[in-house]
């Protein structure tokens, strides 16, 4: 059976202001987003996180608290992911059989290249639309598995 598209969200500019002073949520961006979803007829998906504000479990708590909720409201879906880079680290490294220092694993890496090597976590295999303040606007990269990912960045939009 096919699984949802995943909508994965950077939070840093894209649906926040900044991790550490404005931490609410920026409807108009999420509003923005919310379009893109509805130009591809996407109805039905879940939401995932990741974002390199949210680095260790102490983030992740953080962004339970306060950002998970208001998010799956406005967009009237759940988080699948709501992953730390800690968390993604662990997964990807554990899947590639690799290991890797995060910190020197995130500052080698782009975000889109973290996902292209991260699609072979099942819960990744499907189709992704990323969206981050730093990405490649209108990236799309097919997986050999058949799932796209498409990058918007919000600056663009």
């Amino acid at each position: 059976m096919k699984q949802k598209p995943l909508i994965l969200l950077d939070l840093e500019e894209t649906v926040i202001g900044d991790w550490w002073t404005d931490r609410s949520v920026h409807f108009p961006s999420c509003e923005k987003i919310k379009s893109i979803i509805g130009d591809r007829d996407i109805k039905d998906f879940n939401l995932g996180l990741f974002s390199w504000a949210v680095w260790d479990d102490e983030d992740k708590k953080t962004f339970n608290n306060e950002l998970k909720e208001p998010l799956e409201q406005f967009f009237r879906q759940p988080f699948e992911i709501s992953w730390s880079l800690k968390d993604w680290s662990e997964q990807i490294l554990k899947m590639s059989k690799k290991m890797s220092n995060q910190d020197d694993f995130f500052d080698i890496l782009g975000k889109h290249e973290v996902l292209m090597i991260a699609r072979k976590i099942p819960v990744l295999q499907r189709d992704i639309l990323f969206f981050d303040d730093t990405a490649h606007h209108q990236l799309v990269m097919r997986t050999p598995e058949g799932f796209n990912l498409e990058c918007f960045n919000m600056h663009q939009i």
